[in-house]
């Protein structure tokens, strides 16, 4: 649905060097629970039956975190390919800003906390080449740009996701090359995490949410 940028091809030339392994990619776009596909420029959509919750929960990349754990700990190395590939190909058809996979502060940040994860483990492994690492790290200084830019922040009624903001910018910004500017965001990032456990939880360790799952989440 839309042309891909001098970048994006860039990154799609890496993602071909993958083809001949014949390697499987995700629809990143698909409610499998309904069987459609929400349009890269949807919004949320509400009373048509359609959860956008589906594809956001594969595009936090979860199920990658795993895999390359799993790898690492059994020596599965040909596992490595397939984690890449998936992952040029979601950074190919989901630039920063554009579509369902960028609406939601606390998805990118879990995203990129996930990526950040993978990408240690991928450079602890040798399994990076030097564009594929540059194209990494500029995907997760992206996520970590977008969490500024839109914190889940709220005088009132802040909650898990703003909390899920802060560990991702925490997460990323410990993870990067360093810098003064993400040394910066670290600082923010660790007075920030303190002050919400004191504004989230009671004495007693309960969240003020008062959910059960939200509790176990936070």
């Amino acid at each position: 649905e839309c042309k891909f940028n001098a970048y994006q091809k860039k990154v799609l030339k890496e993602k071909e060097k993958y083809k001949r392994k014949r390697l499987v990619t995700t629809n990143w776009f698909f409610d499998h629970l309904r069987g459609e596909n929400l349009k890269i420029r949807d919004k949320i959509i509400y009373n048509k039956g359609i959860d956008i919750k589906v594809p956001w929960e594969v595009a936090r990349f979860q199920h990658l975190s795993k895999l390359c754990v799993f790898a690492y700990l059994n020596n599965h190395d040909e596992d490595y390919d397939f984690i890449k590939f998936q992952i040029l190909d979601f950074i190919v058809v989901n630039p920063p800003t554009l579509g369902i996979h960028w609406l939601n502060a606390m998805e990118v940040a879990i995203r990129g906390s996930n990526l950040s994860m993978i990408t240690d483990i991928l450079i602890l492994k040798n399994k990076l080449s030097d564009q594929e690492k540059l194209i990494f790290y500029n995907s997760i200084n992206d996520h970590l740009l977008f969490i500024l830019g839109n914190l889940e922040w709220s005088p009132l009624s802040r909650n898990n996701h703003y909390l899920t903001n802060i560990v991702g910018l925490m997460v990323m910004s410990y993870f990067l090359p360093k810098s003064k500017f993400l040394d910066s965001i670290m600082n923010f990032s660790m007075e920030q995490f303190l002050n919400e456990i004191d504004f989230q939880f009671y004495d007693d360790g309960g969240s003020k949410e008062g959910s059960t799952s939200y509790h176990i989440y936070s």
